[in-house]
């Protein structure tokens, strides 16, 4: 077997290790995508995350469609704090004035989990923010999108005008002239798990 230039033993070592960490769920998510993403730029670690939690994603996307109707914005980090703090009123929105509470243990999980850092319930998708890192024309972003109507035309970054080949399990769209693209592979019945490169 051929190794790809550049990857030594200790890299796979390395890459090996981080894997059956992640697997024991004995380090936090965003720390072990960090040390994953140094150790091997070639891999999409947060690909990885999105396939192992790709159930857990689709419980609770399936429940807050049920549960809110209209637009609804959850953040990661205010959850994590409300937690820390011992404040325990639950899940808060910001995209609306009234407050309402929501429990869920599938998406309370979720938000726990640091390598999400926010939720996103539209009227016909839930959108799971996972990261991202650059800024303007050098950015990644990568995100989750429950779509029951199978419609990929909402999803940041998609382009009607891209033009889509295989790669590494799913699609990747282009536009001849720019070097922007969208990569998106489905991993669950509705879920999708999807990148934008600029």
């Amino acid at each position: 077997m051929r190794r790809k230039p550049g990857i030594h033993a200790g890299t796979v070592l390395l890459v090996g290790l981080v894997f059956a960490v992640m697997l024991s769920g004995c380090l936090p998510s965003h720390l072990l995508n960090t040390i994953l993403k140094i150790a091997a730029p070639d891999i999409d670690s947060t690909n990885l995350w999105a396939q192992k939690h790709a159930e857990l994603l689709e419980r609770c996307a399936a429940e807050l469609l049920e549960h809110y109707p209209d637009e609804f914005q959850f953040t990661g980090a205010e959850f994590r704090a409300s937690q820390i703090s011992g404040d325990r009123i639950g899940l808060r929105h910001t995209l609306c004035s009234e407050k309402r509470e929501f429990r869920s243990a599938d998406c309370q999980a979720l938000l726990e989990d640091e390598a999400v850092e926010e939720i996103l319930v539209r009227s016909d998708r839930v959108e799971f923010d996972i990261g991202g890192s650059g800024f303007g024309s050098q950015a990644d972003y990568y995100m989750v999108y429950y779509l029951p109507e199978e419609d990929l035309s909402g999803c940041f970054g998609f382009d009607p005008e891209m033009t889509f080949t295989q790669q590494d399990g799913g699609w990747i769209g282009r536009i001849d002239d720019n070097d922007n693209t969208f990569f998106y592979q489905c991993i669950g019945e509705h879920l999708y798990y999807c990148s934008a490169h600029y």
